[in-house]
């Protein structure tokens, strides 16, 4: 009985081992990123990812706070669910026809006269949206549950427009550009002016962490509460230097100095990326150092643009070749090269990717 009782105690070892594999692999996309939630890019969280999809044939006419009229795009927000590998609209109303202004998916695309900038983004079992008035600037943070519902209002703005947004440590970081009246007091003007903050996820408090001279700031990456910034000089903006945000000291201190802008340099966890366009090599270096070392190579040497990284560790570039652009998505977690596809993140043996008609999908594509 006691031999017994050790097979059953050995199967169900084994048992608890295999499933926890298996969790494992398919969460290995997102799971080093849980903790942290970035604005602007598809949002993955343990069951699926929420991302926002616009119906280039369709706009929506609406009246504004001052009488005028104004058309919108129609856009909704999407979820992809992992296990039915489908993609919907993010909405619970029976039989609606997702055709129209009654779908709850497009109501959450906008918020008064202020537009979605950004895919909605998961955090700790929220979603977080940032919206943006683009003609009188202005920007709000809301949340609500996962399936949309009970949305409200954490933070708001006027005369400032996003950069980018982080969520970390139940605070969002926020690099913000200022805006202010012209001459006649009629229009907002675009300045030369950043801040840099936080605001408080449940108290709404803001806490300012700008630079001295107001400049631009790019946050990279976060690594052992620490915020990796890309700042862009105001009299050189071809040059910018790399700064490290202690949170628990709360300043600022610059550790890489005149990195060439020329190249896009991208963060991901305690590295920069860029492409060599003289190599076609893509490249990192560690955050303090200086030395550049290959990470693999692309492709020939040539005209490189619109380099992305995604928080799921997805560098992709575009190779302007003179008949069809060739477009790079490069997995920096297994240094895989996957061409011709929009990669979102990787899950089980596949990836989810971006389709023609911005809906998602899981394929098993081919890698170099």
């Amino acid at each position: 009985e006691r031999r017994m009782s050790m097979k059953k105690f050995t199967c169900l070892l084994i048992l608890l081992c295999l499933l926890c594999g298996c969790q494992t692999k398919e969460e290995t996309a997102y799971t080093d990123q849980k903790e942290i939630a970035r604005f602007f890019y598809p949002s993955a969280s343990a069951d699926g990812i929420y991302h926002m999809v616009t119906d280039p044939q369709k706009s929506i006419d609406v009246e504004k706070s001052d009488g005028s009229k104004t058309t919108r795009n129609y856009r909704q927000v999407y979820f992809y669910d992992y296990e039915s590998q489908k993609d919907v609209p993010l909405c619970s109303k029976p039989n609606c026809t997702h055709q129209d202004e009654d779908c709850d998916a497009y109501a959450l695309s906008f918020l008064r006269e202020e537009d979605m900038y950004s895919n909605p983004v998961a955090y700790k079992n929220k979603l977080y949206y940032a919206y943006s008035d683009l003609f009188a600037p202005s920007f709000s943070i809301c949340l609500s549950n996962l399936d949309g519902s009970n949305r409200k209002v954490i933070y708001s703005e006027e005369g400032k427009l996003l950069q980018n947004a982080f969520i970390y440590e139940n605070k969002v970081y926020v690099s913000v550009n200022l805006y202010q009246p012209d001459e006649q007091g009629l229009l907002m003007e675009q300045t030369q002016d950043y801040e840099f903050y936080s605001i408080d996820l449940e108290t709404g408090t803001k806490t300012d962490l700008s630079t001295s001279n107001k400049e631009l700031v790019n946050m990279l990456s976060f690594t052992d509460n620490k915020i990796y910034l890309a700042s862009i000089s105001k009299e050189d903006p071809s040059s910018q230097h790399i700064d490290i945000l202690c949170l628990d000291e709360g300043e600022i201190q610059t550790i890489q100095e005149d990195i060439d802008n020329q190249s896009t340099v991208l963060g991901y966890k305690d590295a920069l990326y860029k492409l060599d366009e003289q190599t076609g090599n893509l490249v990192s270096c560690k955050y303090g150092d200086t030395e550049w070392t290959k990470v693999l190579h692309v492709d020939e040497p040539g005209d490189y643009n619109f380099s992305s990284l995604n928080p799921y560790g997805i560098y992709s570039v575009k190779k302007m070749n003179e008949e069809n652009p060739t477009v790079y998505s490069i997995d920096l977690n297994t240094k895989k090269t996957i061409k011709d596809a929009n990669v979102i993140l990787s899950h089980g043996d596949g990836y989810i990717v971006e389709a023609d008609n911005q809906r998602f999908e899981l394929k098993d594509i081919e890698v170099n």
